[in-house]
């Protein structure tokens, strides 16, 4: 336990000076299926398709397995802190 102490003190003083993701303590994010499956379920309907041509209808209709898979890239995604340059939007 003590060393366990010692490594989150070491952490949050090298924490200190990162200039990046701000993440405190209180931070949550969560990659979980439940809550993609309630982001997927409040997608609107009728919007025009992304640049890729995918729709919230292609989310909302898709296998059941779809959620699972998104949790696990999302959480691949925060663990490596990476964001693949397809996710990036630039605006023109």
């Amino acid at each position: 336990m003590e060393r366990a102490a010692a490594l989150r003190e070491e952490y949050i003083d090298i924490r200190s000076n990162y200039f990046g993701f701000p993440m405190s303590d209180d931070y949550v994010f969560t990659t979980e299926p439940v809550a993609i499956c309630k982001i997927i379920s409040e997608i609107k309907v009728d919007r025009a398709p992304d640049i890729n041509g995918l729709m919230g209808e292609h989310l909302l209709k898709a296998h059941p397995i779809l959620p699972v898979i998104l949790s696990k890239l999302f959480h691949l995604i925060v663990l490596s802190r990476h964001i693949p340059t397809a996710f990036v939007y630039t605006v023109t």
